[in-house]
């Protein structure tokens, strides 16, 4: 599809320079055409058509496009692990033990931290199971993509382990 712009010219006319309205996605592949409708000053036509690619740098920022268990679950297995989906493949290197931390009421819980599916899921395995009718929240550290870009802060997310409480009698009427 054509990319709607405009038309300047620069280096006393031997260059045409392309405005574009919007700016250009970001990691994509552009096709330049240059067709034989340009003609100099006094009409002759480009003596061919000329066509280059380019790519621009990739400038989007990788996002969580899921995460398990899902934000606010409850009655989560205790031996569940926490996995988070990207929207890109992460820089392995940007991932360290604080890229996943989960925390309970008892401070951060003790686990190994994994890259797997082509660097785009992190999954955080606890070293023993999360203790039973708990809160737990999930806080991304900073990880980036191969290209440098961060991921964006957010807040944590809870989740809650399995109620095993019974429920009692307060009354009878």
């Amino acid at each position: 599809a054509a990319i709607a712009g405009s038309l300047g010219f620069a280096a006393n006319d031997t260059q045409v320079v392309f405005t574009p309205a919007a700016p250009l996605v970001g990691a994509k592949r552009y096709t330049l055409q240059v067709t034989t409708a340009i003609t100099d000053r006094v009409g002759h036509p480009l003596v061919g058509e000329r066509v280059t690619s380019f790519t621009t740098l990739d400038n989007i920022a990788p996002t969580v496009t899921g995460l398990s268990p899902a934000a606010d679950a409850i009655q989560v297995d205790p031996s569940a692990v926490v996995r988070v989906t990207f929207s890109e493949a992460i820089d392995p290197g940007s991932v360290t033990q604080n890229a996943v931390t989960v925390s309970g009421s008892d401070g951060p819980v003790a686990g190994r931290v994994d890259l797997i599916l082509n660097n785009t899921v992190l999954v955080f395995t606890p070293n023993a199971p999360l203790s039973p009718n708990a809160q737990y929240g999930v806080t991304l550290g900073t990880v980036r993509d191969r290209a440098g870009n961060a991921l964006a802060p957010s807040g944590p997310r809870t989740f809650n382990t399995i109620d095993t409480i019974p429920p009692t009698v307060s009354g009878l009427s």
